[in-house]
């Protein structure tokens, strides 16, 4: 299965977003933050010559976003944010109407001899009046889910700011899950890091910018490690189960467990504002010898809200109830801060991954090499079901 659809649709949206811009002109006071793109649907707008993304669009459910490494480029190029306006809709929409929040009021300044509705908030709050809403990364505070419902439900955002002043004022955070803005982007692929974005004069092509130098996000995953690895000094392997290797990707996702070969059979990844850990067979989570492992990976997968695990595999109920949190046989459901399952039913897979995408816990075990020999011919990296959950990691 190709991504060629995905690719053709971001071409078609960058081409509307940068329509009629021949240059962005970088150089100045501002100085953006590098944006970290995930996913399929994620895609950059501007890309400089160290290939640092400082302006990127993605999709979330049934809406969009625009993100913007610098609040001051809201006012800057006020013909990129009409353009971003009107692909924000959507197409078909016939609702005019812009939300601004007031901290970002000279963007309805600009807007003001435009064909859109401008109105100025405190917040978005619970409002569905609103087409799009403009905001900084930093003005969010309790409309964070709010937003995120809004563009899952088909809304567009248009969100502005960096996360390097922030990140040195932090250093002890994470920024990719802490900064404001990335509560919001990150849901859809799209984060504001710490490093700074070189200022440079771009072009504009009519191609989406790519770069081999692209991706650079200055994660180590040392803390991750040290949480998931306390008490375990070995993973116990041995017996009947005939594990699958694990191929890790992305900026985000790292390996925790290595044969001696130096082959994956358990890893972790970031995804939007979730988690997920990955085992490459499901006999695995009901071993015994790696209970203490279980336990320290389903606490770090709930992130302290102490909240529903829901097991949908039989055999890692037992030791997964001995983790302190409360724990139940299920399907996945609404409610959960875990879900737990085995890697052979794509069923519920879009709500799994926005469960995770907006802040869930995925545990998720199985191989893929029985699968290959009975689909011949398939690609299991594209078709196997387990990857319609997480593939986009």
């Amino acid at each position: 299965m190709s991504n060629q659809p995905t690719q053709n649709q971001n071409k078609g949206a960058y081409l509307s977003l940068m329509k009629g811009l021949k240059e962005l002109d970088l150089r100045g006071l501002c100085v953006p933050s590098d944006l970290l793109l995930i996913g399929d649907h994620s895609f950059p707008l501007a890309m400089n010559s160290q290939g640092q993304t400082l302006m990127a669009a993605s999709l979330y459910g049934s809406g969009r976003i625009v993100v913007l490494g610098h609040e001051g480029y809201l006012t800057a190029f006020p013909a990129l944010v009409e353009n971003a306006l009107t692909w924000l809709r959507g197409e078909g929409s016939d609702n005019l109407t812009v939300g601004v929040n007031n901290k970002v009021k000279a963007v309805a300044d600009n807007l003001s001899k435009s064909s859109f509705q401008v109105k100025m908030v405190g917040s978005l709050g619970d409002s569905r009046e609103f087409g799009v809403y403009v905001t900084d990364a930093y003005s969010m505070g309790a409309d964070i889910k709010n937003l995120v419902a809004f563009m899952k439900a088909g809304g567009g955002v248009l969100i502005a700011g960096q996360a390097w002043h922030w990140a040195a004022n932090h250093p002890k955070e994470n920024t990719l899950l802490q900064f404001e803005g990335n509560k919001v982007s990150g849901v859809a692929g799209i984060y504001f890091s710490k490093s700074h974005g070189e200022m440079e004069y771009l072009p504009v092509y009519p191609q989406v910018p790519s770069s081999w130098m692209a991706v650079v996000n200055g994660m180590d995953f040392e803390d991750d490690l040290e949480f998931l690895l306390t008490g375990v000094s070995e993973f116990d392997l041995q017996g009947s189960a005939v594990s699958s290797e694990i191929l890790v990707h992305g900026s985000l996702a790292f390996p925790i467990g290595t044969t001696k070969d130096g082959q994956t059979f358990l890893a972790g990844s970031y995804y939007g504002q979730g988690r997920v850990i990955v085992v490459s067979h499901e006999g695995f989570l009901g071993r015994q010898t790696l209970a203490p492992f279980w336990n320290n990976a389903i606490h770090w997968l709930d992130e302290g809200r102490q909240g529903v695990v829901g097991i949908a595999s039989k055999n890692a109920l037992a030791i997964l109830s001995n983790s302190g949190l409360k724990c139940e046989s299920t399907e996945f459901k609404e409610g959960l801060s875990v879900f737990v399952s085995t890697a052979y039913s794509d069923k519920h897979a879009k709500e799994i991954r926005e469960f995770v995408a907006e802040g869930g816990g995925l545990l998720i075990g199985g191989h893929a090499w029985n699968w290959s020999q009975i689909n011949p011919g398939q690609n299991e990296l594209t078709h196997f079901p387990e990857l319609k959950a997480h593939k986009a990691q």
